[in-house]
């Protein structure tokens, strides 16, 4: 997708992410030990299974560093726990985006690809307020991402006990010529 993600140092997610790479490196012809490489792999695999013995639930909170969510959050701007998350209504917010996307041109003609992530607020009557971009691979991608969500109807509000609520949701918007072309 065009973005770099590099795991927290220490961690066995980054050793994970050495071992991969090392296998591809091997598999590209590299002057790599197969020996080692079979030795840390062996050595992770026990490090993974002596966490999940100590650590059962340990896969259930992923650390991330320079990765945004996307979609709904679970916490109001006041910091109280959704109940139902925004949502839209009147269809999946990807096919709105689909049927409403107009690709940029001269990006189209030289069939560039990628993505916008737009961040906004639904307000408690379901209006979008301050969308922005948080990342995108390209500035008309951002224009085109920004013109979609500031477009979009009423969305259903999130519910804090029971009552609509402000909160942030956060859109990946794709850009793929090859789906653009097919619609």
């Amino acid at each position: 997708m065009g973005r770099k993600w590099s795991p927290e140092k220490g961690t066995l997610m980054e050793r994970l992410v050495l071992v991969c790479q090392s296998v591809y490196m091997l598999s590209r012809g590299e002057n790599i030990s197969e020996q080692t490489l079979a030795e840390e792999a062996a050595s992770l695999l026990k490090a993974l299974q002596q966490r999940t013995k100590e650590e059962p639930d340990a896969y259930k909170r992923p650390m991330y560093i320079g990765i945004y969510p996307v979609g709904p959050r679970s916490k109001t701007l006041s910091g109280r726990q959704v109940e139902e998350p925004a949502h839209f209504s009147a269809m999946a917010p990807e096919e709105y985006i689909a049927s409403e996307m107009v690709y940029p041109s001269g990006l189209l003609e030289k069939n560039v690809s990628g993505y916008a992530l737009c961040e906004f607020t639904i307000d408690k009557e379901g209006v979008i307020l301050r969308p922005h971009i948080l990342r995108s691979t390209h500035p008309e991608f951002a224009e085109e991402a920004l013109r979609i969500v500031k477009g979009m109807p009423k969305w259903s509000p999130a519910l804090v006990g029971g009552k609509p609520a402000d909160s942030n949701y956060t859109l990946y918007i794709p850009f793929r010529p090859q789906l653009y072309r097919n619609k």
